[in-house]
């Protein structure tokens, strides 16, 4: 995000091309209906203009698709905009021509002007439900409307001047009109409204995940400098050799835990040093049983499973090999106290099985609950009792995630089982140059 440019004129591009391609899954069947209805009319009325008009509509539509492509990627200035506004314009007016084509060929007869009248309402619905979001594109939109009733009451009038149905019609018309700006005039404001409270409740919870976080880091290091003070003050103090050399031992071991905590908001923050190398996926997860030993209770074991014939990742072994540690402690603590098998596994991706393996934890313990799901990647959140978990571990590995350019998401069915996987990348022909960048979480 650039900080040039206000937020307020940023635009969610991801969002707009999902919303206006054309031809994304669930379009395909309304355009066969359309191109079907086309046909029929040409069959039954002799009257070949629709028929013609639908490639050129479809031509229009690929027009607009190749703009949407054209925009950035993610969040960019709102100026951007002005790049599909003219394909837009082209689009609305090529939709508004079979419309004001039944309004102006209507003999008296026939359900031309019924037809006409429903293609308006269909094109109105479709902004409303499709461009709420985008006050810009909904007021070409709505523009495209105004000409299109300006048309169809320029038409009565020209055909038939003062007349009662020319007036009566023409009133309705105008209604209907009104009716439909005075909806998307709703539409926009309500989403205004929703857009404002969403942002707040933004606000309110990133103020209090920055104070728990400071407060956090603040108590943890006040703790620790207490330890390294108190013991050289003491030490300094002390006559006897001994004594003065085991608390220089336990100052130092405060001071090697300051620099733990040091290295864990490193890797919070993604600045962690890494070192990435091509490693295979069963080479990367040889080591971790023996190292799970450590941390495994009574009853409490671990499977490891590997998908065959699986791409070397770019990752750092040593730091990979910590996290899943991590996430096998929290799988442990999760179990009952009857014990139960943590599954690690490594398979390919199931978003993107060419480009990243999955690494992943399951146990069958207690779950995360529903209501803080939305907690447990925020700093210094902990369910653990006072004194038995620090609310850095899943922060620390979704650091190291993001900073390896991967993805972290996490589904769980309270009393029932959690996972959690790592999504990272395999090695490419450039990985050796590429750099660490941020990645993403996936949603819960």
């Amino acid at each position: 995000m650039r900080a040039d440019h206000p937020a307020a004129t940023l635009v969610d591009y991801d969002q707009l091309k999902l919303l206006e391609n054309p031809f994304a899954r669930g379009y395909h069947f309304r355009f066969a209906a359309l191109g079907l209805c086309c046909a029929l009319y040409w069959h039954i009325y002799d009257r070949p203009a629709l028929f013609i008009w639908f490639p050129v509509f479809l031509a229009g539509l690929g027009l607009h698709c190749l703009a949407l492509r054209r925009l950035p990627d993610g969040f960019a200035p709102s100026v951007s905009l002005r790049s599909i506004i003219a394909t837009q314009i082209l689009n609305g007016l090529l939709l508004a021509f079979p419309g004001l084509y039944l309004w102006v060929i209507w003999d008296g007869s026939g359900p031309d002007r019924i037809l006409s009248l429903l293609l308006f309402a269909a094109a109105g619905f479709q902004s409303l439900s499709m461009r709420a979001a985008q006050p810009s594109l909904l007021r070409v939109d709505l523009g495209v409307a105004c000409v299109t009733i300006a048309g169809r009451v320029g038409w009565l009038w020209w055909q038939a001047p003062a007349t009662p149905d020319t007036l009566l019609m023409s009133i309705a018309l105008l209604a209907a009109l009104a009716c439909l700006l005075r909806a998307g005039t709703g539409v926009r404001r309500g989403v205004a409204r929703v857009h404002r409270h969403a942002g707040q409740h933004h606000a309110d919870e990133r103020e209090r995940a920055i104070l728990q976080f400071t407060g956090g880091v603040a108590h943890d290091f006040n703790n620790m400098l207490t330890a390294v003070l108190g013991n050289m003050e003491l030490a300094r103090l002390s006559p006897a050799p001994d004594d003065r050399s085991a608390l220089m031992d336990e100052a130092e071991r405060a001071a090697l835990r300051g620099a733990e905590l040091t290295s864990r908001l490193l890797a919070l923050a993604r600045r962690d040093h890494l070192a990435p190398r091509a490693e295979a996926p069963e080479a990367l997860l040889g080591p971790v049983p023996e190292m799970a030993e450590m941390v495994l209770g009574a009853g409490q074991s671990l499977r490891v499973t590997v998908e065959p014939d699986l791409p070397e990742v770019h990752v750092d072994a040593a730091k990979l090999r910590t996290a899943l540690l991590e996430l096998i402690s929290n799988a442990r603590d999760a179990l009952p106290d009857s014990g139960g098998e943590i599954v690690l596994a490594a398979q390919r991706s199931a978003a993107d099985p060419e480009k990243a393996i999955r690494f992943s934890v399951t146990d069958r313990g207690k779950g995360i609950a529903k209501t803080i799901q939305g907690s447990i990647f925020e700093p210094y959140f902990t369910t653990k009792p006072r004194g038995q978990g620090s609310g850095l571990g899943l922060p620390m590995v979704r650091g190291f995630v993001e900073q390896s350019s991967g993805r972290m998401g996490v589904s769980s069915r309270p009393g029932e089982l959690t996972v959690v996987w790592l999504d990272l990348p395999v090695v490419t022909e450039n990985a050796a140059q590429r750099s660490p960048k941020a990645g993403r979480i996936a949603g819960l």
